[in-house]
């Protein structure tokens, strides 16, 4: 009788994988943020990478950062094929004209192996962040699908293989929505990891 062979331990446990896009490049670093501690888009998710890192590393999620600085949308994105991912996210946020406030999270469906993988996904961590800044009506901007020519469209349009969306939580030039997303960094993004956890799981 022929003998098995056994599975590695890569094929026995299969660990989650994050990625992690940063919006925007330290030379052109977004919208401003209206807070002493962050200057933009680029510094505040900067900062909020490591604490996204310690929340998915607590439940055994593999998470890594992508940055766009000297590559681009289409180098970074390239670099998040290498690393192949269950899920990316691009962190950005919001700007207006000082009054809006809100929470919103793109995606683009379109070619995509599965649509509705990506919109429940999208879902997921729209639910998650509207729970950490207590959005309720308007607040809750809801889901945005985006295509190729639309805002955030080039970017979400690189992954055809995993869910790929972005997070516009806040309305940085608002100075409430500012002040609400410096004091709860933390549990912003715990959110995050906690939708791509119960996506994963489900």
């Amino acid at each position: 009788m022929p003998i098995s062979e056994e599975p590695s331990m890569s094929e026995k446990i299969q660990i989650p994988r994050l990625a992690i896009i940063i919006g925007h490049t330290k030379n052109s670093p977004g919208a401003s943020m209206n807070h002493s501690e962050f200057s933009s888009e680029y510094d505040y998710n900067s900062q909020l990478w490591p604490i996204i890192e310690r929340a998915a590393l607590e439940l055994g999620i593999s998470v890594k950062v992508f940055y766009r600085d000297g590559v681009g949308i289409a180098g970074a994105y390239s670099s998040v094929m290498d690393f192949e991912p269950d899920a990316a996210i691009e962190l950005h946020f919001n700007a207006y004209n000082g009054r809006v406030r809100g929470t919103e999270t793109l995606y683009y469906d379109d070619r995509d192996l599965d649509g509705v993988d990506e919109r429940s996904f999208a879902q997921l961590v729209q639910n998650e962040v509207c729970e950490v800044f207590l959005r309720q009506g308007r607040e809750n901007r809801g889901l945005k699908k985006v295509g190729p020519r639309s805002r955030g469209g080039t970017n979400l349009s690189q992954l055809f293989d995993c869910p790929s969306i972005l997070v516009e939580p806040f309305f940085g030039d608002n100075k409430e929505d500012a002040d609400l997303a410096a004091r709860l960094m933390s549990e912003y993004a715990k959110s995050l990891v906690d939708a791509f956890n119960e996506w994963y799981n489900s």
